[in-house]
């Protein structure tokens, strides 16, 4: 099975901390959608990924913008040029402000919202550039359970200045209470040429530390496991059953496509160690390469073993997995207990459970700093 991810760059406000690429003006939506249509033939038609695909996900930006109409005949346009699978997840990302009818992206093929509540409270909100109140985020996350959406997400933020870790615990129950069945945990991170970087530049903003904010996803981790939520990644819990399988295609390897400008996509059988591959963060070049019928601008970068390395240990890292399951080491040519011997100092330092080398939540926190010193353990001589 393989996935396709569609970035739609269109906000009706962009957040200050945002370093995705979206706020492209509204009057091109029709324009987009017929372009991404377009698109979606030409990579179906490179078999780039190979169908059916078993997950969609429409994320942003503020997919929920474009509306049931234009969400379906995305849809339409994936099922039709790859085929998509019987009980295949197709996620839709939406803020809680102004959330159209959920019923509508139902009946367009949507079956699990993805809601961008960030905070539960008005003052936090605000300080993150929210243009939503956490009454409206509560009333969406009812209103998609009311409809019947079975698989309802949530994303919270950590790393807010000065936020005791007490109130993200409740947010996540009270979430919880509301319905919700998954929820991401996110870091305020400062991405260069934003607004919050420009404010954290003349002191107006001061970020957490690194202490106060691994204090609250702790806190939203031990609520989430009262809740009976699950982790299954670092920033990822999730009531059983409600695990994102785009998230795991996307750790676990598999092929995707990203279709939209901005997009991302990995063909893992392009070159020995596979191959990411782009479209360019701009609409304008977007929409005339694809008026023209032909494919975006872009890039590719095969990796090699070193980079294909890194990134199977970062994302094992994350995950509390075994490490059969996670790294898959006959993937490149090891062992079990080769690995083993050579991760043995990670055991003894409590970042991996002895035995079935499972990455504990202290491994897991460590994920980045320790893939590289993995890596070139493994590596080595």
């Amino acid at each position: 099975m393989s996935s396709v991810y569609l970035h739609v760059p269109f906000c009706r406000s962009r957040c200050p901390y945002c370093g995705f690429y979206s706020g492209e003006s509204l009057d091109a939506v029709d324009r987009f959608v017929r372009a991404a249509v377009r698109e979606i033939g030409l990579r179906a038609g490179e078999d780039r990924p190979p169908g059916p695909v078993d997950t969609v996900y429409l994320g942003g930006g503020t997919p929920s913008l474009l509306g049931p109409a234009r969400v379906a005949r995305l849809l339409t346009a994936v099922d039709r040029c790859w085929g998509v699978a019987t009980g295949a997840e197709v996620t839709l990302e939406a803020n809680p402000g102004g959330l159209p009818d959920p019923a509508g992206f139902r009946a367009a093929g949507i079956t699990r919202l993805s809601l961008g509540v960030q905070a539960l409270d008005d003052a936090v909100l605000s300080t993150l550039g929210r243009q939503h109140t956490a009454a409206e985020a509560e009333n969406a996350v009812v209103r998609a359970v009311r409809t019947g959406f079975v698989s309802v997400g949530v994303d919270l933020i950590c790393g807010v200045p000065d936020l005791a870790p007490g109130r993200l615990g409740e947010w996540v129950a009270r979430l919880a209470a509301l319905g919700a069945t998954h929820l991401s945990a996110y870091s305020l991170e400062v991405h260069p040429g934003t607004p919050l970087a420009e404010r954290v530049r003349t002191g107006a903003f001061r970020p957490a530390g690194e202490a106060e904010e691994c204090a609250q996803w702790r806190a939203v981790a031990a609520r989430a496991r009262a809740e009976g939520f699950a982790p299954y990644e670092l920033s990822n819990f999730a009531r059983p059953g409600h695990e994102s399988r785009h998230n795991r295609a996307y750790w676990t390897g598999r092929a995707y496509a990203g279709i939209g400008p901005g997009a991302h996509g990995f063909s893992p059988d392009l070159g020995p160690w596979g191959t990411r591959w782009w479209n360019a963060p701009e609409l304008a070049g977007y929409l005339a390469a694809l008026d023209r019928g032909r494919l975006p601008p872009g890039g590719a970068d095969p990796l090699d073993r070193p980079a294909a390395v890194l990134e199977a240990l970062f994302l094992w890292l994350r995950q509390p997995v075994p490490l059969e399951e996670g790294l898959r080491p006959e993937r490149f040519g090891w062992s079990a207990g080769a690995v083993l011997r050579r991760l043995a100092p990670l055991v003894r330092s409590g970042d991996l459970a002895p035995g079935s080398l499972t990455p504990t939540p202290r491994g897991q926190r460590r994920a980045d700093g320790l893939s590289l010193w993995c890596r070139d353990r493994l590596l080595g001589s």
